[in-house]
């Protein structure tokens, strides 16, 4: 199949899309809750690792109590922000994927336009984000535009056939 196949809509992977998309703002909330903002303060890399080590795993306690917020280099710190990003970048391809798939049907063109550009600014503010040493206003932008990403994917899963009612009984 063609990725722009109208025929079949893209249901699966707006449904991968959304789980994918709720655990990046999970882990993205875990970063911020937790203070690990400038525990990792390079892009794309983190502080010349690529992959969470061991010694941070622990990071993902949600009701883990807080002695200080962790310094650059923390483990924890850069466990929350390595996941977040390849989550990420596993939801940007999921979902721009459906996306691109989308803007072939003129009935879900419009959604389709929206989670693009909308997919688009929330990696573009997010790199600038840390490549601006975590610039209040840009993590703001950022929290927002996730929370704005949730319009057009509702739209195209409900254009596509998908019954939010019908999957939860």
């Amino acid at each position: 199949r063609s990725l722009l196949d109208t025929a079949t809509p893209p249901t699966l992977r707006l449904r991968l899309g959304a789980g994918l998309l709720s655990l990046t703002v999970v882990l993205g909330a875990l970063i911020g809750a937790g203070y690990a903002a400038l525990a990792c303060a390079s892009f794309p890399d983190c502080g010349g690792n690529w992959w969470p080590v061991a010694a941070g795993w622990a990071s993902l306690r949600p009701f883990a109590a807080l002695t200080g917020p962790p310094l650059a280099g923390d483990p924890g710190g850069m466990t929350l922000h390595l996941l977040h990003r390849y989550a990420a970048l596993a939801t940007l391809l999921v979902l721009g994927s459906a996306g691109v798939q989308a803007l072939a049907d003129p009935t879900r063109r419009q959604a389709a336009v929206a989670l693009l550009l909308l997919l688009a600014s929330e990696v573009a503010l997010g790199s600038l984000m840390v490549l601006s040493g975590f610039n209040l206003w840009l993590a703001i932008s950022h929290g927002a535009c996730a929370a704005m990403l949730l319009k057009p994917l509702g739209s195209l899963m409900v254009l596509s056939g998908f019954n939010l009612w019908l999957a939860i009984s």
